[in-house]
C-alpha cells in the first residue's frame, strides 16, 4: 500500500450509573423525585487521510450515541454524526526555532 495514505478505525463502547434528583416549584407547590438508572455510550470513528512532507489531508467520520433507561423522570436519547475534512501545508520552521528544536535534540535525543 502507498506509504502516504493512512486509515483509522476505532470504537469505544461504555456503561455507567447516573444519579438524578430533580425539583419542580410551581406556585406554592414544590415536588421532588429522585432516580438512579444505567446509561449506555458509544462513540466510534472512521479516517482516511494523505500525508507527505508539505501537503496533508484527509476526512473523519465519527458518531456518538447515549442512552438512558426511560423512566418517568429522565428520557435522554442522544445520536451525534460529525464529519470533518482537512487540508494543510506544512511551512518551513522560523530558523531561530529551528536551531532551538535542533540544540533540545541533540542534548536529548528522542
Amino acid at each position: 500500500m502507498n506509504q502516504k495514505i493512512y486509515a483509522s478505525i476505532g470504537a469505544s463502547p461504555g456503561a455507567g450509573i447516573d444519579f438524578n434528583k430533580i425539583k419542580v416549584t410551581t406556585g406554592d407547590n414544590e415536588v421532588m423525585s429522585s432516580d438512579s438508572d444505567y446509561t449506555l455510550n458509544f462513540d466510534g470513528h472512521l479516517g482516511l487521510g494523505y500525508n507527505s512532507s508539505r501537503w496533508f489531508g484527509g476526512a473523519y467520520f465519527r458518531m456518538l450515541t447515549t442512552t438512558r433507561k426511560e423512566t418517568e423522570i429522565v428520557n435522554y436519547d442522544t445520536f451525534r454524526t460529525h464529519l470533518q475534512v482537512f487540508l494543510g501545508y506544512r511551512f518551513d520552521a522560523p530558523k531561530f526555532l529551528k536551531k532551538s528544536a535542533d540544540w533540545v535534540e541533540e542534548k536529548a535525543p528522542f
